[in-house]
């Protein structure tokens, strides 16, 4: 990411498409990642309207990959592969896929050089694309393994919670990423109740240039660790600052920490600039 991998199995040691977005399926968006997932918002105004409602949005299926450079190896190495996957998967792919190299910027510990992330439309579109890669991409596979060595493998399934329309192909941008464990006696109803709260407070603040997204971990994912992944989403650092200085100057942020503290503890993974690579 989901993007081999932006990416096809793991984000942050937890961790184009043709149609969706980085989750409108990253992308998870998300990340979006990350950005919020398996619960999902209705939310719109006169700039941006991307409507969804909390439990009847279709998953995307999304795949992670955590990978290291082999020695001598970068990312222009690794670029040459995927632009001959992309060329194979065009031709053989079942499904849509999208994907996004997340290249670890600002990180208390960096494990990887970079996280593969690929999106498809559901988790069974997603499963039967890697179903065919792994029966018939063994020669491109090897070539990969000749640049990269990639050693965690995640599936997620993920959705949008709020996307501006900018944010429909974004080709680069920042994300930032949370892990979050519902607390005992909360619900996914909470969780998306309290998504509803905040997303109310940061558009009412006059946040729109932006997107979020949330990933729920599936196979590979170790579930004591999170319930959930959120992913937000801006074009540039500079963005992310200005998002961020229009809640304290909205005085949104303890209103927003009080909603989120009452259903979930979040931690923080780090942030990681993305570029779009199908």
């Amino acid at each position: 990411l989901t993007l081999g991998l932006m990416l096809v199995y793991s984000l942050m040691n937890y961790f184009k498409i043709r149609t969706p977005k980085m989750i409108k399926i990253p992308l998870i968006s998300v990340f979006a990642i990350l950005l919020s997932t398996m619960t999902s918002v209705a939310i719109a105004d006169d700039h941006a309207k991307k409507e969804t409602s909390t439990g009847t949005q279709q998953p995307a299926g999304v795949n992670t990959l955590s990978c290291n450079f082999l020695p001598g190896k970068d990312m222009d190495d690794y670029m040459k592969v995927v632009n001959k996957y992309n060329e194979w998967a065009d031709e053989n792919n079942p499904n849509p896929q999208s994907a996004w190299v997340f290249i670890p910027s600002f990180f208390a510990t960096r494990a990887h050089d970079f996280y593969w992330v690929g999106a498809s439309p559901s988790r069974l579109e997603a499963a039967q694309n890697m179903d065919y890669w792994m029966e018939n991409g063994s020669s491109l596979g090897k070539q990969f393994q000749k640049v990269t060595d990639c050693d965690q493998s995640q599936l997620w399934a993920g959705q949008t919670i709020y996307a501006s329309d900018n944010f429909e192909d974004l080709p680069r941008g920042m994300v930032g990423a949370q892990s979050c464990k519902i607390h005992a006696g909360k619900s996914w109803s909470d969780v998306g109740e309290a998504t509803r709260k905040i997303e109310q407070i940061v558009m009412d603040a006059g946040v729109t240039n932006r997107a979020v997204y949330r990933w729920q971990p599936r196979e590979g994912v170790d579930r004591s660790k999170t319930d959930f992944l959120n992913l937000f989403v801006s074009e540039t650092m500079e963005q992310r600052i200005r998002n961020g200085n229009m809640l304290s100057e909205a005085k949104a942020w303890p209103k927003i920490r009080e909603i989120n503290n009452s259903v979930m503890s979040c931690r923080s993974l780090g942030m990681s600039r993305f570029i779009k690579v199908r």
